[in-house]
């Protein structure tokens, strides 16, 4: 590990001992291609493919360092109110639901989420 990193890491550290291991959290988004085939298989030779399908939807996690406090799961999609889901109360689901038009987190979304 480079110098510099360390450092960084150091300083990281110093800073988190100030605080209870229950007050430091960790968020992050991650996209879910749900649309998409497998890349791979148990093919020998190689097969014509067609493109791969960009649907996706972003999964946003978060909870603190001992794994106490889960926030809710908040699912971002392109559709406001997606047909699938049509009938179905979503907060009972225990997620939250919010869509923009490329799926992904933006200010608004983290704004609202903060």
């Amino acid at each position: 590990m480079p110098l510099q990193a360390e450092e960084e890491m150091r300083a990281i550290r110093t800073l988190c001992g100030e605080y209870a291991e229950e007050d430091i959290f960790n968020m992050d988004e991650t996209g879910l291609f749900w649309r998409q085939a497998p890349s791979s298989g148990l093919a020998t030779k190689a097969r014509p493919g067609k493109k791969k399908d960009k649907n996706r939807i972003s999964v946003v996690c978060c909870c603190n360092f001992t794994g106490s406090q889960r926030f809710t799961l908040w699912i971002i999609g392109k559709a406001a109110r997606p047909y699938a889901l049509r009938n179905v109360n979503i907060e009972a689901l225990g997620i939250r639901w919010r869509s923009n038009k490329k799926a992904w987190m933006n200010t608004i979304i983290m704004n609202e989420w903060l």
